[in-house]
């Protein structure tokens, strides 16, 4: 019996240039965790038995995809998060107005002790969060689905796969380096922040027509939402509520420095929720949570992303 211990693999992603067919030739490697599954979704024959003894013939198999996960500390060189979450490869990002030709990426998890591979083609995103929290890293996690999985094949058969020796040493965001303008640039220092981008798809009858795989996706909808704290000012919280019944978008920035680059994430929205503070829990914290829009015409963006 051959077992795997440890995290003895490398992740690596690449661009597709036609959905489901999996990527050679430009890949991005990346020191994070990875995890993947299969899905396998059953359909329920019309012959039933109608008895305690269920028969293999009241199920079929049906359709089939997967499912992966990526997280790890983030950094100036995650920009391909950005590219896989925003469906836009050159900065400054924006949310685009429609789904590009060119969508859906591989994901690839390579074993150093004897180079096999695992990997999901046809990966997009259902969600992107960035987190940063006081005194610590910064941290992201894409959930994403894809067209299959296939598990231990050899690396030899993807052209231009290959991995380096030791893992990629990033330089990752730390929140201490973390720069603030929220409120209309009353709230520059904060305790914790949460960006969310939350891709809407197609159902199943139309991504997978007459198939038991999927034939393509279908980006129906996008919803951002961007979270933070902070220590509250009793100089300036009050202006929170004139956001809250505001028919105007607030802006906001927050900026992700490291000695490698700095991502600078312009946000513009509503504040759609105000947590008063808690006088039981020592120094009062406020929170907010800020509905990220654009406005009819887009000349301001509700999310741009830009990368230095």
């Amino acid at each position: 019996m051959s077992t795997r211990i440890g995290k003895n693999y490398r992740v690596l992603i690449a661009p597709e240039t036609t959905y489901g067919e999996a990527a050679s030739g430009s890949f991005t490697e990346l020191p994070d965790t990875i995890g993947f599954a299969k899905v396998v979704n059953t359909i329920a024959r019309s012959a039933k038995t109608g008895t305690l003894k269920k028969q293999k013939y009241e199920t079929n198999e049906g359709t089939t995809g997967a499912t992966a996960t990526l997280a790890g500390d983030f950094s100036p060189s995650h920009s391909i998060a950005l590219d896989m979450a925003m469906f836009d490869t050159t900065s400054p990002r924006t949310i685009p107005a429609s789904q590009p030709a060119a969508y859906s990426y591989t994901l690839y998890r390579v074993w150093t002790e004897d180079s096999k591979v695992d990997y999901v083609p046809g990966c997009v995103v259902d969600s992107f969060n960035v987190t940063g929290n006081s005194g610590e890293v910064v941290q992201y996690n894409l959930s994403m689905r894809g067209n299959d999985l296939i598990r231990e094949g050899a690396s030899g058969s993807i052209a231009g796969l290959a991995v380096s020796s030791c893992a990629p040493d990033i330089t990752p965001f730390l929140f201490a380096d973390v720069t603030a303008d929220m409120l209309d640039s009353n709230i520059t220092a904060i305790n914790s922040f949460d960006l969310s981008i939350a891709n809407g798809f197609q159902g199943d009858p139309e991504i997978y027509q007459n198939s038991s795989t999927k034939n393509l996706e279908i980006l129906t909808s996008v919803d951002n939402t961007f979270n933070f704290s902070w220590n509250y000012d009793k100089d300036h919280d009050d202006e929170v509520y004139d956001h809250l019944v505001s028919s105007s978008l607030s802006d906001n920035t927050i900026a992700l420095v490291a000695t490698a680059g700095t991502f600078t994430i312009a946000i513009n929205g509503k504040y759609n929720d105000y947590t008063l503070p808690d006088p039981d829990n020592g120094v009062f914290v406020s929170t907010a949570v800020v509905e990220i829009l654009s406005d009819c015409d887009s000349s301001i963006e509700g999310l741009t992303i830009t990368t230095t």
